[in-house]
């Protein structure tokens, strides 16, 4: 849902204005937000090599 809403628009604008971004989109609701779910969001980014702060931005859920 949120993806719908904002993700593509927001990553279209950071592609569209130079940065590199990756979007990691994720089952929306209370079931998805589990240690497992953090951990293959973590591991995907690790394989994209963000690997510092400067490099990421956290979403709270």
């Amino acid at each position: 849902m949120v993806e719908e809403l904002y993700g593509s628009k927001i990553y279209n604008e950071l592609i569209d204005n130079g940065y590199k971004a990756d979007l990691f989109v994720f089952e929306a609701g209370e079931k998805s937000k589990t240690r497992k779910t953090k951990e293959i969001i973590e591991d995907s980014m690790l394989e994209k090599s963000y690997r510092t702060y400067k490099s990421t931005c956290k979403s709270l859920y």
